[in-house]
């Protein structure tokens, strides 16, 4: 989180208990790929909070690298490929699953080459007043392409779902998205993951109402789309 190794860590727990109620109201195995984001938000915030302990106190400072490495794991390479995987496991409309499928596509190019980024090109992470910033020396020549297609996998996908409320939590990470972009330019890895980790309510919502939400849904245009 931006601000306290204490904040991360209160995130990590409070999101950790809403994961577990969450995973445990899925009533189906394919509704557990996205009942399960909460508590994968927790894990996040927990790897934050260690970060921001190894940054801080210099008998820990040995740990930050391979810190910096696991927060960077969930926050570059498994989102991209998770978020559009877990809706695509939820939708039973055959013409939204075939577009959302494209979108797990790219998601899991985009995994592949942060992965080989992340190995490949130095990787840092420091304290700037309230947030810790991720340096990360990849090619400047992807960044705005990569940039743009994480955005694609991980929030068009969540529009494209038949699912019900589905679209207001699209509209909230849209938001959060562009807020991180444009006013924590140098920090959206970190104010990004947060933004999207409070909405985890969200999903929670959305989690316990599957059972009567995930009707085949009849769509006037893509219900009628044959791909």
């Amino acid at each position: 989180m931006c601000f306290s190794a204490t904040s991360s860590i209160t995130a990590g727990v409070i999101l950790g208990g809403v994961g577990l109620v969450s995973i445990l109201s899925a009533k189906e195995p394919s509704h557990k790929y996205f009942a399960a984001i909460p508590f994968i938000f927790s894990i996040q915030q927990f790897c934050e909070g260690a970060l921001w302990l190894s940054l801080e106190h210099i008998e820990l400072a040995n740990f930050y690298r391979t810190i910096t490495y696991m927060y960077l794991f969930f926050a570059q390479i498994m989102w991209p490929t998770w978020i559009p995987l877990s809706v695509y496991m939820l939708e039973k409309n055959r013409a939204r699953k075939k577009l959302i499928f494209w979108l797990l596509c790219i998601g899991a190019m985009v995994s592949a080459y942060m992965a080989f980024s992340l190995f490949y090109y130095p990787v840092n992470s420091k304290i700037v007043g309230y947030h810790i910033q991720y340096e990360m020396d990849f090619p400047k020549a992807l960044t705005w392409v990569s940039f743009g297609a994480y955005g694609a996998a991980t929030i068009l996908s969540l529009f494209l779902s038949g699912v019900k409320k589905m679209e207001w939590l699209a509209i909230m990470v849209s938001i959060s998205y562009l807020a991180a972009a444009f006013f924590f330019t140098y920090y959206i890895t970190s104010v990004w993951c947060f933004f999207s980790a409070i909405m985890s309510v969200i999903i929670l919502g959305i989690v316990t109402k599957l059972p009567k939400d995930l009707e085949e849904v009849k769509d006037p245009v893509l219900g009628h789309i044959k791909l």
